[in-house]
C-alpha cells in the first residue's frame, strides 16, 4: 500500500507542476497530517521528501510538522522525523482521560499520552496538543482535569494547543450511538472554560480553535486561513492555487472548483474573521460590511478596532452561525 501512495503522490507532483507554474518554487512550511502520517513507515516520509526535493526548493522552509498519534511515538521514527527536517509535532492526546478515550474509541490511552509527551519533549522544540470537548458523557469537571493535567504536566513544554468540539456526523459510529443530542451549550461552556484557563496559563488565542504562546503560532496553518496558496498531495488532499482548488483521484481524475472573484472574496472574508488579527475594512464587500457593523451592535459578536473588525468570546462561540450571512 505504501509504494501504491509513493506512487500516487508522484502522479500528483508530476501532472500538477507540468499544469501550473510551481516547479522550482522556495517552499516556506511541510505539513504531515490529514490523519495519522506518525503510523507510516519511516521510508515512506524520507521517500516523500525526496520526491519534494526534486520539484521544489526546499532550503527555505521554516516549519515543517507532522501530526502524531500518541500510540506511534518510538524512538526510531522520532529519529527519522528528525532526520527528514520535521521541527514541530502535533500529538492527538485528544483527553487525559481513559474513559473519554474509550468513548472516542482511541488506540491510545493516558499512559501513552504522558509517555509520548514526555519524550517528545526531550528532542523537538515546538510541541502542540490537540483536545476535545463535548463528548457525549464529558462533565465539566472532566474537562477542568483536562486542563489542569495540561497546565500542571506540559504547560511549560508545550507552545501550542488545539481545541475542538466533537462533530457528531449522521452515518457515523457515533451518530448511531448517541444520535442528534444536542451539546452545544456544554461545548460552549467547556470553551469558554478554555479560554479563560489557558490565557492565565500564557496561551493567546490566534483562531477559533488554536491557541500559542507569542510567536508560536503554525505558520502552516495561517496560509490556510488568510488565503495562501497550498499544494495538498495524498489522495484526500485539496490544493490552491491560481484562484483553483482542485484534488486528484485514485484514477489521475482532477476535481475542480474554479472561484470566481465574488466566491473567493465571500470565503476569504469568512477564514480571516476565524482569526485574532480579523479582517480589514477594504476586504469586506458591501453587504458583508453591513452584516458585520449590524451584528457587532445588535449580538455583540464583532468588535471593530479602527478599519478591522475581530470576533469577540461570543463571537467565537457562534462563529459558524455568523459565516452563514456572510457567504
Amino acid at each position: 500500500m505504501e509504494q501504491k501512495l509513493i506512487e500516487f503522490v508522484s502522479s500528483q507532483l508530476k501532472l500538477y507542476c507540468d499544469r501550473f507554474p510551481v516547479l522550482g518554487r522556495k517552499v516556506d512550511t511541510i505539513y504531515f497530517g490529514g490523519g495519522s502520517p506518525s503510523c507510516v513507515s519511516e521510508g515512506l516520509l524520507y521517500e516523500i521528501i525526496r520526491l519534494l526535493a526534486r520539484y521544489f526548493d526546499l532550503s527555505s522552509v521554516k516549519e515543517c510538522s507532522i501530526e502524531v498519534n500518541p500510540g506511534d511515538v518510538s524512538l526510531s521514527k522520532i529519529k527519522a522525523w528528525n532526520e527528514i527536517g520535521v521541527n514541530r509535532v502535533s500529538v492527538g492526546v485528544q483527553s487525559f482521560n481513559d474513559r473519554i478515550l474509550s468513548i472516542l474509541g482511541r488506540n491510545h490511552g493516558c499512559k501513552e499520552n504522558f509517555q509520548a509527551l514526555d519524550v517528545l519533549s526531550e528532542v523537538f522544540d515546538r510541541l502542540s496538543v490537540d483536545l476535545i470537548f463535548a463528548v457525549p458523557g464529558q462533565e465539566i469537571e472532566d474537562w477542568n482535569r483536562d486542563l489542569e493535567i495540561f497546565y500542571r504536566r506540559f504547560s511549560n513544554r508545550v507552545d501550542h494547543i488545539s481545541i475542538y468540539s466533537l462533530t457528531i456526523e449522521k452515518n457515523t459510529e457515533f451518530y448511531l450511538r448517541y444520535g442528534d443530542v444536542d451539546l452545544s451549550d456544554v461545548s460552549r461552556q467547556m470553551y469558554e472554560i478554555a479560554d479563560r484557563n489557558l490565557a492565565k496559563m500564557g496561551f493567546q488565542w490566534y483562531e477559533i480553535s488554536n491557541f500559542a504562546r507569542p510567536g508560536k503560532e503554525c505558520k502552516h496553518n495561517l496560509g490556510y486561513w488568510t488565503g495562501a496558496e497550498y499544494l495538498g498531495l495524498g489522495p484526500s488532499g485539496w490544493s490552491f492555487l491560481n484562484g483553483i482548488r482542485f484534488s486528484m483521484d485514485w484514477e489521475g481524475n482532477i476535481i475542480e472548483d474554479r472561484l470566481n472573484y465574488g466566491k473567493a472574496s465571500r470565503e476569504k472574508v469568512v477564514l480571516c474573521l476565524r482569526t485574532r488579527e480579523g479582517v480589514g475594512e477594504e476586504d469586506l464587500l458591501p453587504d458583508q460590511l453591513q452584516v458585520l457593523s449590524d451584528l457587532g451592535k445588535r449580538m455583540g459578536w464583532v468588535k471593530r478596532y479602527g478599519d478591522r473588525f475581530v470576533l469577540t468570546l461570543l463571537g467565537r462561540l457562534f462563529a459558524d452561525e455568523l459565516a452563514t450571512y456572510l457567504i
